[in-house]
This record gives structure tokens, C-alpha cells and sequence, in this order.
């Protein structure tokens, strides 16, 4: 054989080495999701190489993770005194159940070849909530339109529904926490009961850098009804506080809306729960590596629009608006430590920490 095969032979080695070294640094990605070193990922597949064992705050243990063979079979929290457990057609995840101490519910998961298309969150076989779900060209998630049952809506707002709930969890506790908000139509949970309840429309959108979320948007749109009584003590009704009790006690138009920015930043570290489906669309499940820093923007905006009795002079027959806005600013910031294969151990926000223990 002479030399200049030998060299192109010995090219060729050096280039295969190449990429099999990055494949095995990086993981392979296909439509199956992402295979390498760190174990099996996609949207529905939750396989790690190093499993969670137990999580745990100020010493004790408040998650406590059981694996099967290959899948994540439950975890228990104590901290919330709740429980879920898992189901599977496949490697595909397809229902959570979370039993706690008043009821239990269930997320059900639908798929269109490898991406899930829907997923339905129930108990007692009444359908509280249904999300549709879109994705971009790189077939990452790219918008979720949420759909609440009115009875669902009125149960958030007078906080029945907490984030321990099933939607909590999937959509994370700072969205869960903003919609509560807004349905609870600024401080009405003791008369949420009593209001009509006419629209309601929530949608969260995802900007993606390579595989780490760095934005989230969440818009809604809240339309109801409700007396002068009820908003009271929620609106400052200035000039007119003295024709309040001339004002009749049917019910007027009341609006809410929020438009809310979240902006993330990541270390480089390997997130043990990427993917990890109990927890659905929250950010920090869907990104690939760990959040250090959440920087929130935004306002939620309330108004009720009163229409005055034509019997009171000069005002009689007109309608005003009253809006009322809440700054929803906000930042946290995250910081880590990491075991030797790069996974954190410790995470602390806000002087809480939480120890992460792995099985592997």
C-alpha cells in the first residue's frame, strides 16, 4: 500500500474520531429526541442516566423519586402532601395522576407522531382544562393555548386551586401565580361565586435559543360582571365615592388582562429535569440547562365600566371607565453547586436551598 492511501486511510480515522467524539459529548438528535451520555430525551421520553433519588430542603427530604427498570414510576412530596404516578404507552409518557389530601386529578397526554398535540387535565371524569399545543419548524414548543372550565376558573379564583393543583405544575408557579391573579379580578375571591364569568382566554408563547427557552410570554383576557359592592374595595372610585349609593346594584362590565414577560439566562450544566413530563410546560423542565437568572416585566390591567342612572344630574345616562394596574416586575436569581459530572447537587433561590440527590 503506498503512502498517499495510507495518509487518506489515516485521515479518514481521524475524521470519523472527530465526529464520534462530538456525538458522544453532545448527544445525538433526531425525531426520537436526544440519545448521549446523559441518557434519552424528548417531548414525552424522560430516560436520564443519572436519576433523581430525593430531593431536599433545610436537611429534609420533601421529593422522594421511584424509578422502574427504565421510567420514572412516581414521586412522592411531602412537602405538599401530594403524589403522582405515572403511565406509559411505550417510552412515551401518557397520563400523570396527582392524589393529595381533597382529590385527585389527572393530566392525559395526546400525541401526533412524536410531539404531544394536547394535554387534558381532569378529576372525577369533569374536564377542568384543555391545552392545545403548538410547535415551530424545529419542532420545538412554540405556544400553548389554555382553555379553563368555568367552574375550574371560579375554584382559582376563591383558591380552592392552588399551585399543589395539576395546572400548577405544568405551567410552573410564576405563570400559575399571574393567572390566579388575574382571575381572582383583583381581590374578589370572596365574591368569585357570584360573578358571571363571560370570557376567558390564557396563551403562553416560547422564544428558544439552541435548546434553552429565553423568553416566556403569557397574555390573557378576562371579561365578567360584577356589582359596585363587590369591587369596592378593589377600585379607588375617587369624585364619584359620594354617588356610589345612588348607583343601582345590577351588575356592570368588568375586565382583566395581563401581558407578562419572563427573560432567562442558563449556566452550561446538564438540567436533571429536562424533560421531566410531571411538570409539563414549565420552563424549567422544557430548557436544557439550568436557569440562573429570571427577569419579569409586565402589568395586569382590571377595569370596570359603570353606566350612571340617568336620575343623577349632569353624569345621569353616561358611562365611565375605572381601570386599575398592577406592576408585575420581578427578578430571582439562582445559584448552584455541581457534583462531579456537571449535575447540580445544591440550588438556592431567594436563601432557600434544595439538595439534589441522584440513584447513579
Amino acid at each position: 500500500m503506498n503512502q498517499r492511501i495510507i495518509t487518506l486511510l489515516l485521515c479518514a480515522l481521524m475524521a470519523f474520531a472527530v465526529v464520534s467524539c462530538k456525538k458522544d459529548k453532545d448527544g445525538d438528535s433526531s425525531s426520537q429526541g436526544t440519545t448521549g451520555p446523559q441518557g434519552t430525551f424528548a417531548e414525552g421520553i424522560y430516560k436520564p442516566t443519572y436519576r433523581i433519588a430525593s430531593i431536599k430542603e433545610g436537611g429534609n427530604v420533601v421529593q422522594s423519586w421511584s424509578w422502574g427498570t427504565s421510567k420514572l414510576a412516581a414521586v412522592v412530596n411531602a412537602k405538599d402532601n401530594t403524589s403522582s404516578s405515572f403511565t406509559y404507552s411505550g417510552d412515551m409518557i401518557g397520563g400523570v395522576t396527582i392524589s393529595g389530601e381533597n382529590t385527585d386529578q389527572s393530566i392525559v397526554y395526546t400525541y401526533g407522531g412524536d410531539l404531544v398535540t394536547q394535554m387534558k387535565i381532569s378529576h372525577n371524569s369533569q374536564e377542568d382544562v384543555v391545552m392545545n399545543i403548538q410547535h415551530d419548524a424545529s419542532d420545538r414548543l412554540a405556544s400553548v393555548d389554555l382553555v379553563l372550565s368555568n367552574d375550574y376558573a371560579i375554584q382559582m379564583c376563591i383558591g380552592v386551586v392552588n399551585f399543589k393543583s395539576a395546572l400548577g405544575r405544568l405551567v410552573g408557579k410564576e405563570t400559575f401565580e399571574a393567572m390566579t391573579e388575574m382571575l381572582s379580578l383583583m381581590n374578589l375571591k370572596k365574591n368569585a361565586g357570584k360573578l358571571d364569568i363571560s370570557n376567558k382566554h390564557f396563551s403562553i408563547t416560547y422564544t428558544w435559543e439552541g435548546s434553552n427557552i429565553v423568553k416566556e410570554s403569557l397574555r390573557g383576557n378576562v371579561q365578567a360582571t360584577a356589582t359596585i359592592s363587590e369591587v369596592a374595595e378593589a377600585f379607588n372610585f375617587g369624585s364619584i365615592s359620594n354617588l356610589l349609593s345612588y348607583i343601582s346594584n345590577d351588575p356592570f362590565p368588568l375586565e382583566s388582562s395581563i401581558q407578562r414577560d419572563i427573560v432567562y439566562t442558563y449556566d452550561n450544566n446538564p438540567n436533571p429535569i429536562w424533560y421531566y413530563w410531571g411538570e409539563g410546560i414549565a420552563v424549567e423542565n422544557l430548557s436544557r440547562n439550568n436557569i440562573v437568572t429570571a427577569t419579569t416585566t409586565g402589568t395586569l390591567e382590571n377595569q370596570i365600566t359603570i353606566t350612571f342612572p340617568d336620575a343623577i344630574p349632569i353624569v345621569g345616562g353616561t358611562s365611565r371607565e375605572f381601570p386599575r394596574s398592577t406592576d408585575l416586575a420581578a427578578s430571582v436569581t439562582h445559584t448552584y453547586t455541581y457534583n462531579n459530572n456537571g449535575y447540580p447537587t445544591t440550588v438556592t433561590t431567594n436563601g432557600v436551598a434544595k439538595n439534589y440527590a441522584y440513584s447513579n
